[in-house]
C-alpha cells in the first residue's frame, strides 16, 4: 500500500479558503469580468492631437531611415522637426525644408540604450504656428539579438 493519512495526503479535499484571505482559489465570490461598475467620473476622452488631420506623415524606410511625406495638395515650406526628445544619433533633420505634394524629405534617427526612439516627433511648417505631433511608425523595425546600441 501507499502512504495514507498522516503522511501529507489528506483523506478529503481541503475546504476553500475564506473570501479575502489572500489564498488563491478558483473564482472569487462576487467577482465577474462581465460585471463592471460604471465610474461616475469616467468621461469620454477629448480628441487627441493625432486625430487632427495633417498634410505630413512620417514613414519608415529602413532600420534607421525615416521620411516625412507631404500627403497634401500644397507645397509646404519651412518644414522643421523639433529635436527635443529625439535620440542623440540624428542626421539630416529637416530645419527649413521645402516638401512638394507627394514628395518626401529623409533623415536618420537611431536609438541607443540611453536615448530610445520617441513615440512621436513634433513638426512645424510655415503657416502653422503650433507643432503637430506625428507618430513614429513601428512597422519594419529590425530587432536583432546580436545588435546592441
Amino acid at each position: 500500500g501507499g502512504p495514507g493519512a498522516g503522511w501529507g495526503y489528506p483523506q478529503e479535499p481541503p475546504a476553500p479558503a475564506p473570501y479575502g484571505s489572500g489564498a488563491p482559489t478558483g473564482a472569487m465570490p462576487g467577482y465577474s469580468r462581465k460585471r463592471r461598475r460604471k465610474d461616475p467620473l469616467r468621461r469620454p476622452l477629448p480628441p487627441t492631437e493625432h486625430s487632427v488631420p495633417s498634410p505630413l506623415r512620417l514613414e519608415r524606410h529602413g532600420d534607421h531611415s525615416y521620411a516625412l511625406r507631404n500627403t497634401g495638395a500644397t507645397v509646404l515650406t519651412g518644414v522643421r522637426v523639433n529635436p527635443v526628445g529625439l535620440p542623440r544619433v540624428v542626421r539630416n533633420l529637416p530645419e527649413d525644408a521645402v516638401v512638394r505634394p507627394g514628395e518626401t524629405v529623409e533623415f536618420l534617427m537611431a536609438p541607443s540604450s540611453r536615448s530610445p526612439l520617441p513615440k512621436e516627433i513634433r513638426v512645424r511648417w510655415d503657416g502653422r504656428a503650433e507643432e503637430v505631433p506625428l507618430p513614429v511608425p513601428v512597422e519594419g523595425r529590425a530587432m536583432r539579438k546580436d545588435t546592441f546600441w
